[in-house]
């Protein structure tokens, strides 16, 4: 196993890099690809965590609409109760039908008073 890593080593120290990567151009154009996937990399963190904020906003609109939604439902369902309807109908110059009859015409029914 010592030998195996021996004969590794002794391989990677006589491996030569060519001199076109080891000139300041190679080396200039690493910089500036490392910069540019740095500046890609915190552009695409920015993008991504506005977009998390505008979904967290939205969400909160969303549960503040539903809340309201069922609110109003609550209401709506208080003024179609028979009380509500009779208690609003007090103060209408309304009166009941009484003496409802019901009569045929054409297999029809209708009603009459």
């Amino acid at each position: 196993m010592r030998y195996q890593a021996r004969s590794i080593a002794r391989m990677l120290m006589s491996f030569h890099v060519p001199a076109f990567l080891t000139g300041t151009a190679s080396k200039s154009a690493v910089y500036a690809m490392v910069i540019l996937l740095l500046v890609g990399y915190v552009v695409k963190i920015s993008h991504l965590t506005t977009g998390g904020y505008e979904i967290a906003t939205l969400e909160k609109k969303v549960s503040a609409l539903t809340d309201e939604s069922s609110k109003l439902n609550a209401e709506v369902a208080s003024y179609q109760s028979i009380a509500s309807i009779q208690k609003r109908l007090q103060g209408v110059a309304m009166v009941p039908a009484e003496n409802i009859t019901y009569i045929k015409v054409n297999s029809l029914t209708m009603a009459d008073r």
